[in-house]
C-alpha cells in the first residue's frame, strides 16, 4: 500500500540556502558544502519512520532545478538522493512528500512529491555521515561569514 509523507517546513534563512546567494559586491563564490564526499555506497531501500527535514544540493547547478536533495529522518540519520532529472520548483517549495510502502524508500520506484507540481523519481539513496555533515555545514557557515 503506498503511503505518502509530508514534510512542512517553515521558510527560514537557513532552509532556503541563503547563504549561497551571492553578494552583488562579491567577487568569489561563496563556499558551499560537498555532501557527495560525506555521502556512502548507494543503497536499494531506506526504512524510516518520518521525515524531519530536507533541503535541496544542487539548486543552483542547473537552470531547471536541483537533481540532489538531502532528506533527514529522525534527529541523526540523513540521506542524498539523486533523482533522474532536475526537479522543477523544489527550489520554491516549502513543503514536500515522498511515495513509500510501509515506511520503505526504494531507489528507481519511489518520488519527491511537490504539492500540486510534479513528481521527481528517485535514481539513487545515499547515507550521509550525519556528525561530518554537520561539522562541514559548521565550517562552512563560518568560512562565509569571515569573506
Amino acid at each position: 500500500m503506498k503511503t505518502s509523507v509530508i514534510v512542512a517546513l517553515v521558510a527560514s534563512c537557513m532552509l532556503l540556502s541563503c547563504a549561497e546567494v551571492p553578494a552583488k559586491t562579491a567577487a568569489r563564490k561563496p563556499a558551499t558544502v560537498d555532501y557527495n564526499a560525506l555521502a556512502g555506497e548507494s543503497v536499494s531501500t531506506v526504512f524510516f519512520s518520518s521525515l524531519s527535514g530536507w533541503q535541496a544540493v544542487d539548486s543552483t547547478a542547473t537552470g531547471y532545478g536541483p537533481t540532489q536533495i538531502i532528506v533527514r529522518t529522525g534527529v541523526s540519520k540523513a540521506y542524498l538522493l539523486t533523482l533522474y532529472a532536475p526537479c522543477r520548483d523544489l527550489d520554491f517549495s516549502v513543503q514536500i512528500a515522498v511515495t513509500s510502502s510501509g515506511h520503505q524508500l526504494s531507489a528507481g520506484f519511489d518520488k519527491i512529491l511537490i504539492p500540486r507540481h510534479e513528481s521527481c523519481r528517485i535514481k539513487t539513496i545515499q547515507p550521509i555521515d550525519f556528525k561530518a555533515m554537520r561539522a562541514a555545514e559548521k565550517a562552512t557557515r563560518l568560512a562565509n561569514k569571515a569573506t
